[in-house]
């Protein structure tokens, strides 16, 4: 046994008490129960309930398309981060009860369950940047596109990047351990959580890590969607603008002075534009928004993430303590309306989807006025 090891087990850490810099520990208690315990937890309940939605929809549709199953992927991972989020927000409702009790599950989630929700807004930003450059290529090549990415290759794909994407996390739930002790603040013993001491024994090298997962990943993913964004608007312009000339001039068209560069240009483009049908056209569209609300939840935890490499003392336990948690819970209201959004947004611009899920409800009612009878 090394001194390290016996350092941590005869010298027992007090309690710890953030101090009230920049944010106080009243505030923070505010904005947790408006942020997190309301806000949130509201979130999450809708969140689960439209992924639900989503997954059935996608399941009726059948998964002979590759945005059925990528989608598919994406209202999984949301799913997983609504039930995750409203299963650690339950210390919420559990106050009202007993408040020992509530603490020790507030302690025991917050390690474990709140860290499934963080890695599932991972998984999910990486899946979409996936998305973004399917339909990037679907815009810019789509014959070929379809023979490339089939549907086998999309499961295959959109799976490698779930398991890569989550297991480059798992070491964080080594930083913590669990376990019961005495709180003069309620009077009993309660549940609590630490830093362990796999956590002490390598802390430069597992904190520079989490840190460089946490940029790398969202940074990677919102550089990608954000690519692909510019170019499919760009394409879609560009075909918008092709075929309104085309209209204008379909009378004049090329002729013996046309170059030859001219000439296969315009054939090269018509070709493209043309095998884009309508219908792929307003699928691009309706990802494009889903896109633009990745990009908008992205971008404040990357800049999070960049902060605490700056200052290592903005985050749990440390001197920024409750600064960090407010900062956290702002981040989470971002993913969690990212979460729910999706549903609304296949409703406002896929009929199908509208027709499906229409279909679903009728069939439920007509089922359920035949066990009437």
């Amino acid at each position: 046994m090394n001194s390290t090891s016996l350092l941590v087990q005869v010298v027992k850490p007090s309690p710890f008490v953030p101090p009230d810099l920049i944010v106080t520990g009243y505030m923070r208690t505010v904005i947790e129960i408006a942020f997190d315990l309301c806000i949130c937890a509201i979130l999450c309940l809708v969140g689960v309930v439209t992924n639900i939605l989503d997954l059935a929809v996608f399941a009726r549709q059948g998964y002979k398309t590759t945005v059925n199953i990528s989608m598919s992927f994406i209202a999984f991972f949301d799913l997983v981060k609504s039930l995750s989020g409203l299963a650690h927000r339950l210390y919420g409702p559990l106050l009202l009860y007993d408040s020992a009790l509530a603490k020790t599950w507030e302690n025991y989630t917050r390690g474990s369950l709140a860290f499934v929700q963080t890695f599932a807004v991972y998984t999910c930003s990486v899946l979409a940047g996936y998305v973004a450059v399917e339909r990037c290529l679907c815009v810019l090549i789509p014959f070929t596109v379809k023979t490339l990415l089939t549907p086998r290759v999309t499961w295959i794909a959109m799976a490698t990047i779930s398991i890569v994407t989550n297991g480059s996390f798992w070491v964080v739930y080594a930083f913590y351990d669990y376990g019961w002790d005495w709180s003069p603040t309620f009077n009993t013993t309660i549940g609590i959580f630490k830093y362990s001491e796999f956590y002490w024994r390598n802390l430069d090298l597992v904190v520079t890590y989490y840190n460089i997962m946490g940029i790398v990943w969202p940074f990677t993913s919102l550089v990608i969607i954000f690519v692909s964004t510019v170019v499919i608007t760009y394409q879609l312009r560009k075909s918008s603008q092709f075929w309104n000339t085309s209209k204008a001039t379909s009378k004049i068209p090329l002729n013996a002075y046309s170059t030859k560069s001219e000439k296969n240009e315009s054939i090269t483009f018509e070709s493209n534009t043309s095998r884009l049908s309508p219908r792929d056209k307003q699928v691009v569209k309706m990802l494009l928004a889903i896109i633009v609300i990745y990009i908008i939840a992205l971008l404040p935890r990357i800049i999070l993430f960049i902060a605490k490499c700056f200052e290592p003392e903005l985050y749990f336990f440390k001197k920024y303590h409750n600064l960090f948690f407010v900062l956290a819970y702002s981040l989470f209201i971002l993913d969690f309306i990212n979460s729910t959004v999706n549903f609304f947004i296949y409703i406002a611009m896929s009929s199908q989807f509208r027709a499906t899920l229409m279909d679903m409800f009728r069939l439920n009612s007509s089922k359920r006025v035949h066990s009437l009878a």
